[in-house]
This record gives C-alpha cells, structure tokens and sequence, in this order.
C-alpha cells in the first residue's frame, strides 16, 4: 500500500510515535508519501528515535519506499490520515492482509497462478511485488472460511481481532459462483454479498465484480462455477487422468469435473502446479477498466495486490 501523510499530521505527531509508525510501514514493505515541506521533519523523527538497524534500514528504504511511481499508485491502495487516525494507519501498517477463501487447499492454486505470472509483460512489477508478500505470511497470509457460509461470520470476527475500520483495506474474499451460467448468481448468499458490494444479488451485474474499483470490499467470484472450471483437461492428462465421457472438460465450464475425471479437492495443488501461464489463460472473458485490457486472472491477482 501507499501511506500519505499529509504536513499537518506529520507536524502534529509526536516525534517517537511518527517514527514508530514509518518504521511499521518501512517493515510492512509498503509505500511512504509526503509533502517536501516535511520530509525533513520525518527524518529528523527517525534520526532521533528510530533504533541503529532502523536507520540503517531508512536509509535504504527512502530509495525506493518514498518515490511511488504512477503505476503504483495506480494499482495499489492509497491510505491517509484525511481518511484514517493514527492508530487506523498503524493498523494497517502491522496487520497481515488476508485473502479469505473458502477451502486452504485453493492457496496453492493462487500461489501457482502467481508464479506463472511473474512474466506478464504488462504488470510484472504489481507481480512481482505480490508474489514476495504471499512469501511472507506477515504481509499476506490465508484462511479459509469453511465454505461461504462461514465468510460473513469470519469478516465481522475479524473487526474484533484488530481490523476494526480497517478490513474492507486488508481483507478480500475469494469464492465460487456455483451456478449453471455465468448470467446466473447464487441467491444463497445474499448478506455475504451485500456486506461485500452494498448490493442485494438480485441487483448485482459484472461491473459489481469483474472490476478493480468496487464498491466496498475488494473480492471476486470466479466467472466460472468454481476455481476447477478454470483446470483444463491437458493438466489432468498431464497426472495421468482419464476422461470418463467424450466432451472435453474445458468446454463446460459450468460442470463439476467429478463428471470428466477422478478427482478430489485436495488435488487442486498438484493440478496447478504442471499449469503453464498459456493453460491457467485458457478460454478466459477479457475484462476493460479505464481502457485497459486484462483477462481474468490478471483481474484477480491485481485485485489481491490492492490489499498489500
């Protein structure tokens, strides 16, 4: 994330505290934006309270952590204290970001897809910054809520274990849509999905979900019925799998593949991990934002990295 501190916070805040918080934020690997005019103020904050590694780190990090370049700061999350208290933007700075998903054995398919992804000519440095923080479960770490049912009751938990007013910047929820069509969305959700977009399902449409600028929290539902419609068949092919039925799994990406191969939830790992970039963008819908071209997976992994 990028952090604005504005002049009037930094003048206002006691110095051992502004220091506390750069450090927390220099820490999380996130940004720092200020004004010129109080820059040497920070400084001298840090010069004065910060530890010797601390310094020694600053000084490193004022190289890269202090210019956020335009397509940072067009893709990540900017806070700042106009929005947030200082305790908000310490919060935000410490705490972990979470993707929130329904099964952990979904984790390793989205730490594959990420890998496959460090090549993407087009947001290779959002990539590249993601992937390090799924490295590092301080920065980014999962969970998984036991299905969908449990996500609303697992999102207001979390209010109470410190991302109070802060959650709708550091969580995203991750689920599948588990319809028969893409025009269809599950109507045995509809709290969860209002907490989520401010929306009844009933009046949900794509631009409530395969967009990076949504309307309360980040997430995502797969476009497909579930994340093992987006598995062609050469990965199963690859394991040695063979087809049940005659039609190719890939061309319905509203069944179940108990229907097309054996297979069990606790696979999905070892699938993902023989995809190449070419298979996991296989048949993918092309979304627009803002006049940018970007197919699925590259939606949802932009979207993830809005939370670190």
């Amino acid at each position: 994330m990028i952090f604005e501190l504005s002049e009037g916070f930094v003048r206002g805040t006691d110095a051992c505290r502004l220091a506390d918080l750069v450090c927390h934020i220099m820490h999380g690997e996130h940004y720092l934006s200020i004004s010129g005019a109080s820059e040497s103020m920070l400084l001298d904050a840090i010069e004065q309270n910060a530890g010797t590694t601390d310094r020694d780190l600053f000084d490193l990090y004022i190289s890269w952590g202090m210019s956020p370049t335009v397509e940072l700061r067009t893709y990540l999350t900017t806070v700042s204290d106009a929005r947030f208290t200082y305790e908000k933007l310490d919060a935000i700075a410490t705490n972990p970001s979470i993707l929130l998903m329904e099964n952990l054995r979904e984790w390793s398919f989205y730490q594959n897809l990420m890998a496959s992804y460090l090549s993407d000519s087009r947001f290779k440095n959002i990539f590249v910054l993601l992937a390090a923080a799924s490295r590092n479960p301080k920065r980014l770490k999962p969970d998984q809520a036991g299905g969908f049912g449990d996500m609303e009751h697992m999102l207001k938990m979390y209010q109470q274990l410190g991302y109070a007013g802060i959650s709708e910047q550091k969580i995203m929820v991750v689920m599948d849509r588990d319809t028969d069509s893409a025009s269809i969305y599950p109507t045995d959700r509809p709290e969860l999905l209002k907490l989520l977009s401010g929306k009844r399902p009933e009046s949900l449409s794509s631009e409530d979900i395969y967009r990076l600028k949504q309307g309360k929290y980040c997430w995502h539902m797969w476009y497909r019925r579930a994340i093992e419609n987006y598995i062609p068949d050469e990965a199963f092919t690859a394991l040695g799998k063979k087809r049940k039925v005659l039609e190719k799994f890939s061309d319905h990406p509203y069944d179940k593949p108990e229907k097309y191969y054996s297979y069990k939830k606790n696979q999905l790992e070892t699938l993902s991990g023989v995809m190449t970039r070419e298979l996991f963008e296989k048949g993918l819908i092309v979304f627009k934002e803002d006049g940018v071209e970007m197919n699925e997976m590259q939606l949802f992994l932009l979207k993830i990295a809005k939370i670190v």
